[in-house]
């Protein structure tokens, strides 16, 4: 049965059927008017129906290839473009397509955008801008709409007929000034996604512990999950007790002995081996020794020593010389 198509697309169905190399060298003698009108016809192919095909090549079977490609498109035609014309004036061709294609620029938004995007319009509306789009995304956006919208958008597009061309160019155009908008508006936003944890972390850590607790007891009546994960980015003093051993000398070397000392009035024995071992004998024996005369202190000064041990850690991680452990992080051995 023969298949009524113009001669353009008949060219198109010829080219996607031999293949991308014969497309190229026979796109290489044709002028660019030409390639055009070609062009506009591959990228509306699609999926072909073999019967098309024979019917086009009939006359041109001995020169197939047995793999030779049935699926036109974009991607298809950008190849071809390329090679036979070069990218810049190959993106000028694909420019002009989308510019004269309804909602062209809908194909490089996600189906959840263009959903969010048309949502708010008439379902009439929503059935048009759907039956322009490529059916997998107009499936992908389509599913995201509410389900009484799905029901109305679904019963207009089975009843969509003749629609006349200013009324599709002024949809488009609409749409299409609510996609550059939110475009530009993304394009203004700087993203801080995962920072706030970090960063409430880092605050904290330089704060005086009364700060830190009371800011810390009020997220846990907000959300007990968000102040463990603040809880475990934070290096408290008692996580000094992590370092290894090279990081730890590094870290005592920076640290006054004075501060040191009062530091580790409250710490558990642990931490304190893990101190004292790290020193030189010397310097161990004095601080042990001004440790036990100790006697009582405010536990403010404690606290003051101990943020200037954590600052210290601090100083030295932005300087790349220590890498603080985090809570949950396995050590890692060479």
């Amino acid at each position: 049965m023969a298949v009524d198509v113009d001669n353009y697309k008949k060219v198109a169905i010829l080219l996607v059927s031999l293949g991308i190399d014969v497309s190229v060298e026979i796109f290489k003698h044709l002028d660019e008017w030409e390639i055009e009108l070609i062009s506009k016809e591959i990228a509306r192919l699609g999926e072909l129906e073999q019967e098309q095909i024979d019917e086009v090549i009939k006359d041109f079977h001995q020169r197939l290839l047995s793999a030779a490609s049935t699926e036109g498109g974009l991607q298809y035609l950008r190849e071809v473009l390329e090679r036979a014309i070069g990218p810049a004036k190959a993106m000028g061709i694909i420019r002009h397509l989308h510019q004269i294609r309804p909602f062209s620029y809908l194909e490089s938004v996600s189906g959840s955008q263009i959903a969010e995007i048309v949502s708010g319009e008439d379902p009439q509306i929503i059935a048009l801008v759907l039956s322009y789009l490529p059916a997998s995304h107009a499936a992908e956006a389509f599913a995201q709409l509410g389900e009484g919208l799905r029901k109305e958008v679904a019963g207009r597009m089975v009843l969509l007929q003749d629609v006349h061309r200013e009324a599709i160019e002024n949809v488009h155009k609409a749409l299409e000034k609510v996609v550059s908008n939110r475009e530009r508006r993304m394009s203004e936003k700087i993203s801080f996604a995962g920072e706030g944890v970090r960063t409430l972390a880092n605050i904290l850590n330089a704060a005086p512990q009364q700060v830190e607790k009371n800011v810390m007891d009020h997220l846990k009546t907000l959300d007990e999950t968000l102040a463990e994960e603040v809880r475990n980015n934070m290096f408290l003093f008692e996580d000094m007790v992590k370092f290894d051993d090279v990081s730890m000398q590094k870290i005592l070397r920076q640290v006054d002995m004075r501060d040191l000392t009062l530091s580790l009035k409250l710490a558990d024995e642990a931490l304190k081996q893990k101190v004292f071992s790290n020193l030189s004998e010397r310097v161990r024996e004095t601080c042990q020794e001004e440790l036990s005369y100790l006697g009582p202190v405010r536990l403010k000064q404690v606290e003051e020593a101990q943020q200037k041990v954590i600052a210290t850690v601090r100083r030295l991680e932005a300087a790349g010389e220590i890498e603080i452990p985090h809570k949950g992080q396995e050590e890692k051995f060479v």
